[in-house]
């Protein structure tokens, strides 16, 4: 915990770069963040479940697989960024979002589904009010691809499963992809201990590889393939998926505040939208709302889970805190409140 108030308190006053810059105001709202970490804890979270709409006759499942094996096929040596349209005879829009919802989609191989799911970003049949409802939709899909949540005392985080988008996609599909892509490994699955700390304390990283930065991944989204990279420039639809997910974030936080669980907590969120903008109308607003909810004036009480995560010899974990340690932290709060 040390580290941390160290961390932010070397952020608040300069000395660690803050990419990107913050606005004065968005920087005395840092303490804020840094109490939402001290005070949080983790639960569950509650994904959000699909309206069910009515399924497929057999006859209607079975004459769309076969339609998306045969597009399979055809498209298989053929790079995502060169592929047509394909001319479907079996399939429309209202059909593919009867059969998304189906247990018998989840079933499918990969090989049938990829042309059903490239097809429903191009037809906008992804969307999103929230990082839980992203990932619900994927691992509603992938089942067998699903990631498990982190256990305590392992460090092992993966990318969700999900795909990335090309040039045939909707804006918001793409959107959905470019968060699922760049949205911290340890947001998705760390499910018991807050994830941000978590990741500090395991050392397990936190933004995306490369460009070390939410917003720059996304921004750098391109629909040819490639990696992002720093110094790379933003592309067109990057900042089509830059402007949704800010959209989407922001409007989550205002309507719910810290009240979000799972992928939807507040401290994940706050860092990608300010990460996405750190100048969006909302995210000063949306700052002086939680305040309130965080009592900086109220002591800092450490959670026994890091409590017992501290080795008393201090060889393979840290040390325990001290008093001293522990009126750092305080005082920092108190200075800022």
């Amino acid at each position: 915990m040390l580290r941390i108030v160290k961390f932010w308190q070397e952020r608040v006053r300069g000395s660690v770069p803050w990419r990107p810059s913050v606005s004065p105001q968005t920087r005395l709202s840092l303490p804020v963040l840094l109490k939402v970490a001290m005070l949080a804890s983790w639960a569950v979270p509650a994904l959000a479940e699909a309206t069910v709409a009515t399924p497929l006759s057999k006859a209607e499942f079975d004459a769309i697989v076969v339609e998306a094996d045969e597009i399979h096929g055809q498209q298989a040596h053929t790079m995502a960024f060169k592929r047509p349209n394909p001319v479907w005879h079996a399939l429309d829009r209202d059909k593919l979002a009867r059969l998304l919802q189906m247990p018998e989609f989840a079933a499918l191989d990969n090989f049938s589904k990829e042309p059903l799911v490239d097809q429903a970003g191009a037809w906008d049949l992804m969307p999103f009010d929230s990082p839980a409802d992203a990932l619900a939709m994927w691992e509603r899909w992938f089942p067998r691809l699903a990631s498990k949540p982190v256990t305590p005392g392992t460090r092992d985080v993966r990318e969700p499963y999900a795909y990335l988008a090309d040039h045939r996609w909707a804006i918001e599909a793409g959107a959905n992809a470019a968060l699922m892509h760049c949205y911290p490994n340890a947001a998705w699955y760390v499910r018991h201990d807050e994830p941000m700390l978590w990741a500090m304390e395991y050392k397990a990283g936190w933004d995306h590889a490369n460009v070390f930065d939410f917003g720059t991944c996304v921004r750098q989204q391109g629909e040819e393939g490639g990696v992002t990279w720093r110094g790379n420039p933003d592309t067109p639809r990057g900042q089509a998926s830059a402007a949704v997910i800010a959209r989407v974030l922001s409007r989550y936080l205002l309507a719910h505040g810290c009240t979000g669980e799972g992928p939807n907590r507040c401290l994940p969120m706050l860092h990608a939208l300010g990460s996405l903008n750190p100048e969006h109308e909302s995210l000063v607003p949306i700052l002086k709302a939680l305040e309130p909810d965080f009592a900086l004036d109220r002591e800092i009480v450490i959670p026994e889970s890091i409590r017992g995560r501290r080795e008393p010899g201090g060889t393979t974990m840290p040390p325990p805190l001290t008093d001293a340690d522990l009126e750092i932290g305080r005082a920092s709060c108190r200075e800022r409140v």
